[in-house]
């Protein structure tokens, strides 16, 4: 895609550069990007399985008036590795950005993929602590199918010399052609790291191991206002969101057209628009529970 192609407002979000800072959560720190005022109503986002915090970096700035914070869950990005990585220490880093002075009011949480998972878990146990939240295209994994991320590799990356090699061998998980590509650049140079002899990703390849919640094992959520967004060619399709949305208690769906799994990057500013509709005060804010099947045009 030719630069003509980028449009202004993804140059404008991408030219805001972020707060950083670090909170400590179970002896390893996590690593902050922060827009906004610090007065604006929070939005604490978590991202998905070996991605990291800049996938939200053309997100955060357009949130605004919003207080902005996306975290890298351990083993992701600029925060520590740890020797096994679990839903509920993730859990608890998210908890620990929460307790933080960076968020001062109870935030709206939005988790893509694996990061919708740790979102499920704090809404189940802390509920009181969030005022409402998104679960963006997360899938489940049934008991008798078990959890795909335990069939990717965990073995060691391979240290590429040139970094421009390492750059174009970047690839979304599931593999899919991004909707809206002028993104992918960006989070593909904030995803590598020089180290002794080259350049390597991030991310901690044994993430991969992680454990899951299990389809059968969810439980119903209450205590705040949740949504589950998909994407129309994601991970999960009409029947399977339907079947999550009753597992979690009959929550809405909300359905991007012509969307991935990567509905963050597929269709950016659709999502933004769910989510100021989370808000509070928003004239078009979620109803708490419902089955139906929101459909919204992609961006």
């Amino acid at each position: 895609m030719t630069m003509t192609s980028v449009p202004g407002w993804y140059e404008h979000a991408l030219a805001e550069e972020p707060e950083r800072a670090t909170v400590r959560a179970a002896g390893v720190e996590t690593a902050l990007r922060m827009w906004g005022p610090r007065d604006g109503h929070p939005v604490v986002l978590v991202h998905g399985g070996a991605a990291h915090a800049a996938w939200w970096d053309h997100i955060g700035p357009v949130l605004t008036d919003c207080r902005v914070v996306a975290l890298d869950l351990s083993g992701h990005g600029d925060s520590g590795w740890r020797d096994a990585y679990r839903i509920d220490l993730w859990c608890d880093e998210v908890l620990a950005v929460l307790h933080s002075e960076h968020v001062r009011q109870r935030p709206l949480l939005v988790g893509h993929s694996m990061g919708g998972l740790v979102t499920y878990a704090v809404v189940r146990d802390h509920a009181a602590e969030l005022d409402s939240a998104i679960l963006v295209d997360s899938e489940f994994p049934r008991r008798a199918v078990g959890d795909g991320w335990r069939s990717l590799r965990e073995s060691p990356h391979k240290i590429h010399s040139d970094r421009e090699a390492i750059l174009a061998r970047f690839r979304l998980l599931p593999r899919s052609e991004p909707r809206s590509p002028f993104v992918i650049g960006h989070v593909a140079e904030e995803s590598i790291i020089a180290v002794d002899g080259g350049w390597s990703w991030k991310f901690d390849p044994r993430v991969f191991m992680h454990d899951s919640v299990i389809f059968e094992d969810a439980v119903p959520l209450s205590g705040c206002p949740v949504i589950l967004v998909r994407g129309d060619g994601g991970l999960l399709d009409d029947a399977e969101a339907e079947a999550l949305a009753t597992q979690l208690g009959d929550v809405e769906v909300v359905t991007v057209e012509d969307c991935g799994h990567h509905v963050l990057l597929d269709h950016p500013l659709a999502l933004t628009e769910i989510i100021r509709r989370m808000l509070p005060g928003s004239e078009t804010s979620a109803p708490t529970h419902s089955s139906s099947n929101t459909i919204i045009g992609g961006s």
